[in-house]
């Protein structure tokens, strides 16, 4: 999904910029998740891991679906 929204969000003369940049935040971001994953299941299992990764996702959805700005049949210049 934010592979195909993204490059929505930016003007074509700053979509190559603003793309990468965003999900280069996300790669550096993506570092800290096996950390994060470990540290729950060492703590409370494997269960809990499954429950993070879904509320994680979720989360992401819906903050995208509140905040970010409607692109369809949007016209950008």
């Amino acid at each position: 999904m934010a592979y195909a929204y993204s490059p929505e969000l930016f003007g074509t003369d700053a979509r190559s910029l603003g793309t990468g940049f965003s999900h280069g935040l996300g790669r550096l971001s993506n570092a800290a998740g096996p950390l994060i994953i470990a540290s729950i299941y060492t703590s409370s299992g494997y269960q809990a891991v499954f429950y993070f990764i879904a509320a994680t996702w979720f989360v992401g959805a819906l903050v995208r679906g509140s905040f970010g700005p409607r692109t369809r049949q949007l016209r950008t210049v």
